[in-house]
């Protein structure tokens, strides 16, 4: 129980760090076409999408945080190679998160 308790505090408290963020804006916007685009699937059960665009690298899997755009939320297909995007995008210590995704 109180570490389910603990999860969901951790898990709201990003949450407002999150809307905090765009409510500033403080994130970045890339436009532009899709490039090097691919799909790797390290294990059974994981599919790790990335791609590049104006020489910005993003990448996420259908196992990320439900916080910023991932695997779970489109369908197959949705990005291809050559697809012009608008991408609404917060720096993390890690990686290059996706709020918005747009073409």
């Amino acid at each position: 129980m109180l570490l389910g308790v603990i999860g969901f505090a951790l898990n709201y408290t990003k949450q407002l760090e999150l809307q905090n963020l765009i409510e500033n804006k403080d994130y970045s916007v890339v436009e532009g076409c899709i490039q090097e685009y691919k799909i790797d699937v390290p294990k059974q059960g994981t599919k790790v999408e990335s791609f590049m665009v104006r020489n910005i690298y993003f990448e996420f899997s259908n196992h990320d945080s439900d916080l910023y755009f991932n695997g779970k939320d489109h369908v197959d297909n949705y990005l291809t190679n050559g697809q012009c995007v608008s991408i609404s995008y917060i720096k993390t210590k890690v990686a290059n998160r996706i709020v918005k995704i747009s073409s």
